[in-house]
């Protein structure tokens, strides 16, 4: 079974059940140009990481999501492209806590303008609610950045707006214009999904690294959780995945810490636990890290991460 996580408009949330140890970058050479240019203000969606980009000849947008797993588009897309699905994919759970069935079409059938098409691969197919905000605003594709070109490094520059191959040396430059280091020790990894040690007013947290979900987000089983819960108002999101909506609180201006890196951010409440496999306590969400760069290594479960 694999995970993975949608949120429009307040959070995902990917799970995979396979842990492993994060391991350090390696050098690789960059392949052929690609970048893509990010867009923050698709219609009737809070701020995320999309681009544009076509199924078949379809036009629709993508969702850059590091809290995906796997790449995921929906029926309705791959129905209007005229695409064939075959077999059952892989169950994917989402925050909602609900298990979704899935399909599988060509991922080649994918492409992103200014990068260019995907490689042959699994795109998983998924039934979406035809009145939820990703079907109104044309969202189609749930991409995972650190699986979009394996065998390269892929930088994600959310405060530049850009996706792009690199080599050493662009990933140097790059890094040298940020100060704080995201990482620290102790980062792990799901099957390629990202959870970090962090801080929450002081209190620890193992918090999922997701540019999918609008804000940072705790399940109110953590400790954390219940150290902000006495300053929780009632949440202004609406906050949705494949499987459902997700009711929230919020809490104002909440001091968030990892490795010498500290931000404050509003912060959602939401009820719920991780699923089995990959523990966490919640998600570190795209409005916390709107000023940093992530850099996927060509070989899964390498990252580096500067803001």
């Amino acid at each position: 079974m694999r995970g993975f996580g949608l949120a429009l408009a307040m959070m995902a949330c990917a799970i995979a059940l396979q842990t492993e140890a994060a391991t350090p970058l390696a050098p690789a050479t960059a392949s052929a140009v690609r970048k893509a240019a990010l867009r923050y203000d698709v219609a009737g969606i809070a701020p995320l990481p999309f681009v544009r980009g076509t199924v078949g000849r379809e036009p629709t947008w993508m969702l850059l999501d590091t809290g995906a797993a796997t790449h995921v588009a929906t029926a309705a897309i791959v129905k209007r492209a005229g695409l064939r699905t075959s077999g059952a994919g892989d169950d994917i759970d989402d925050h909602a806590q609900g298990t979704l069935a899935s399909t599988v079409t060509d991922l080649a059938h994918v492409a992103l303008e200014g990068w260019g098409k995907m490689p042959a691969g699994k795109l998983l197919v998924i039934e979406q609610d035809g009145a939820s905000l990703a079907t109104k605003a044309n969202v189609g594709v749930f991409l995972s950045p650190q699986r979009i070109d394996e065998g390269h490094i892929v930088i994600l520059d959310l405060r530049v707006a850009e996706l792009r191959i690199a080599d050493e040396l662009d990933v140097q430059r790059t890094m040298a214009t940020r100060g704080k280091d995201l990482l620290g020790q102790g980062v792990r990894t799901c099957n390629g999904v990202f959870v970090i040690p962090a801080r929450v007013e002081g209190q620890s947290a193992d918090l999922l690294l997701d540019t999918g979900a609008t804000r940072t987000a705790l399940y109110e089983t953590a400790a954390a959780s219940k150290l902000l819960a006495p300053r929780a108002t009632k949440s202004s999101l609406n906050g949705e995945t494949p499987s459902g909506k997700v009711a929230s609180r919020t809490v104002r201006a909440v001091r968030l810490e990892a490795s010498d890196w500290q931000t404050t951010s509003d912060v959602e409440l939401i009820g719920g636990k991780a699923p089995e496999g990959c523990t966490s306590d919640g998600v570190l969400g795209f409005s916390a890290l709107r000023s940093c760069v992530l850099v996927f290594g060509p070989k899964r479960g390498q990252l580096r991460a500067k803001c």
